[in-house]
């Protein structure tokens, strides 16, 4: 819930080197345990924060890292974070979660299934429940403030980030929600084999313009190629000797390509002079080639 330390805030990497680091580590990483096993992507787990923490947290921008996780070799999807749930600093330590000044308790708070004090999780009272639950889509980033801006919401004085709650029983029947969202990525994953533990990762990296985030994956019949703009901004960059090879889908389209997944704006399209990707803010396509 504190300010980050600045002495510990990298404001000297730029963008553009922090994806190029995490290209060369994560293909390092996969070719060096190739004959061991699979090396996985992880939305989060009992140790470490969820996704949904700190200043970004809005659903689409969400749905930009499931995105990211969710087409990886393989992903590992940690318990409610298919939802979207809340990771909250300055929670009660519970059974040492927060230890040496980690703090783990916002990960491992109870699964949130309908709207409520305890979300479904328990019938017992709310001081009885392992950890406290947050099913707002509150702009809070530690608990303690969690509490002052519920007070206020209760009271109409403050808006949640999004509509509806952070559950299952809020997200089951809504097509937009991050819960629909993550089904149709493993629907997509599970018809897929260029998606799939075996097949390639490729990163199609501009140092120059380091997003749109770029990479393809492919089992060698089939590709796909990854496109996601976590940014504030819209982007458009152009690729061609990249892709060249693995055209098979959009070998003889001309002009616009419709992918197999859109979120936000985006598009696709074939031109003489190459294929030009354009993302509108927090977006991403998934195109098969």
């Amino acid at each position: 819930g504190n300010a980050w330390p600045e002495n510990k805030v990298d404001s000297k990497t730029t963008p553009a080197q922090m994806l190029k680091e995490y290209y060369d580590y994560f293909t390092d990483c996969v070719e060096s345990t190739s004959t061991m096993g699979y090396f996985a992507s992880i939305t989060g787990n009992h140790d470490h924060l969820r996704i949904n923490m700190g200043a970004r947290n809005t659903p689409d921008q969400l749905k930009v890292m499931l995105t990211w996780i969710m087409t990886m070799p393989l992903p590992i999807l940690y318990y409610g974070d298919e939802i979207g749930m809340r990771s909250l600093v300055d929670m009660p330590n519970v059974e040492g979660a927060n230890h040496n000044g980690k703090e783990r308790s916002g990960a491992r708070s109870p699964m949130q299934w309908t709207s409520g004090e305890t979300a479904g999780f328990s019938t017992c009272t709310p001081d009885k429940l392992y950890l406290p639950v947050c099913t707002q889509w509150s702009p809070a980033t530690s608990y303690p403030q969690y509490l002052d801006w519920k007070k206020s919401f209760e009271a109409g004085k403050a808006k949640p980030l999004a509509k509806g709650e952070i559950t299952v029983e809020s997200q089951e029947n809504d097509p937009e929600s991050i819960l629909n969202w993550t089904r149709e990525l493993i629907a997509l994953r599970k018809t897929s084999e260029a998606l799939w533990a075996d097949s390639k990762f490729i990163p199609i990296f501009h140092e120059e313009q380091p997003y749109p985030m770029i990479y393809l994956r492919t089992n060698g019949i089939e590709t796909f190629l990854i496109a996601l703009n976590p940014t504030g901004t819209r982007k458009s960059v152009k690729v061609n000797a990249e892709v060249a090879e693995y055209r098979s889908a959009t070998k003889d389209i001309k002009g616009n390509v419709v992918p197999v997944k859109t979120l936000g704006k985006g598009s696709y399209k074939r031109t003489p002079k190459g294929d030009t990707i354009t993302l509108e803010p927090t977006s991403g396509i998934i195109v098969r080639l």
